[in-house]
């Protein structure tokens, strides 16, 4: 899912039908992850403040150290004006709530996502305390009157309102919850379900794999879809994959065997570094590495592209053995001590 972004946003257009499929994942699997590791019995300011701090201590030192070389390059080769506004609202993961494209991609074009999943973040606890007990025929209902409202609401707004919702974290709080429910259903339907064989589980990847398929065909071919285009025609798709995945885990077929080969988990280890660090990569080649090989006879512009991808996975790596890991470390640290403060 990192990689199809990743590629999208280096003029690779191969995949353009799972780009949004692959952005509304990343939204389902964290709520459905959280659903499963943090129950919140009892919510106070304290304990709400711990467990966003921990994860706003995760995500705003590696933005900033994503964002200060992309800046520098802007203002020494004025390549794009900088604005002292546009860079404090990217600092403080703001730029999602500004509905002007420039402010929103005005600098690592990626970051809205951080914005986006530290405003779910911090409405998990209340959501997790109040809306996860709700009966899951209930939250389901939710779910489709308000998928039924922006079936309504999005048709009527003009294509540059439609991309403002797109990047919206309030709207993006629908994947959120969409993704709560899903890791409640996966947990009863484990609880519930014998565990499926290899063949039947195989069978049920595939099924989840042809869904998707069948709804790019209708989203490419015909009209039937159009107004669920950009991102509401994946919610469903989404919310299956994580289900499944979640069911099967420790009894995958073997399409889920097959992603837990090696390279594909580091390739899931690193994805946070592959994400935040695209738009690092790709303007260091164009402005600083190109050039130092063009002024010995070496023109690469032509091959940056797989170069990009070939640096940013090695730059990725290195980012998440030396900036990413120690980060989380430290942040857990921080949250252990604040939770020993709070009981004291």
């Amino acid at each position: 899912m990192a990689l199809v972004v990743v590629l999208f946003h280096y003029q690779v257009h191969w995949f353009d039908q799972l780009v949004s499929l692959g952005v509304s994942f990343f939204f389902v699997a964290s709520g459905a992850l959280l659903v499963g590791r943090h129950r919140f019995d009892r919510l106070d300011w304290h304990s709400w403040w711990q467990f966003v701090k921990v994860r706003a201590l995760r995500i705003y030192p590696q933005h900033w150290l994503a964002l200060i070389p992309i800046v520098a390059i802007y203002y020494c080769f004025h390549c794009k004006p900088v604005s002292v506004q546009g860079v404090m609202m990217h600092a403080a993961l703001l730029q999602g709530w500004v509905l002007s494209h420039d402010v929103q991609f005005g600098y690592n074009g990626a970051a809205w996502f951080l914005g986006a999943i530290l405003f779910c973040y911090a409405c998990y606890p209340v959501l997790r305390r109040y809306y996860c007990r709700w009966h899951l025929g209930w939250q389901l209902l939710t779910l489709l009157a308000l998928g039924v409202g922006f079936y309504y609401v999005l048709p009527t707004l003009s294509p540059g309102q439609r991309e403002y919702t797109y990047t919206l974290p309030v709207v993006r709080l629908y994947d959120f919850m969409l993704g709560m429910t899903m890791g409640l259903l996966s947990q009863r339907l484990k609880r519930d379900a014998k565990p499926l064989g290899a063949i039947q589980a195989t069978l049920v990847e595939v099924s989840v794999l042809m869904c998707i398929a069948v709804v790019t065909w209708l989203n490419r071919y015909t009209l039937l879809l159009n107004e669920w285009d950009n991102y509401l025609i994946w919610w469903l798709p989404a919310a299956l994959l994580v289900l499944v995945s979640i069911v099967l885990d420790g009894h995958e077929g073997y399409v889920g065997r097959l992603l837990r080969c090696r390279p594909l988990v580091w390739l899931g280890r690193v994805c946070m570094a592959v994400y935040l660090l695209q738009f690092v990569v790709s303007l260091s080649t164009n402005y600083l590495v190109a050039p130092v090989f063009g002024h010995f006879g070496v023109m690469i512009y032509g091959k940056t592209l797989w170069l990009n991808v070939v640096l940013l996975l090695l730059v990725a790596e290195g980012w998440t053995r030396w900036v990413d890991a120690p980060l989380r470390r430290w942040a857990a640290r921080r949250g252990a001590d604040g939770a020993k403060q709070t009981a004291a």
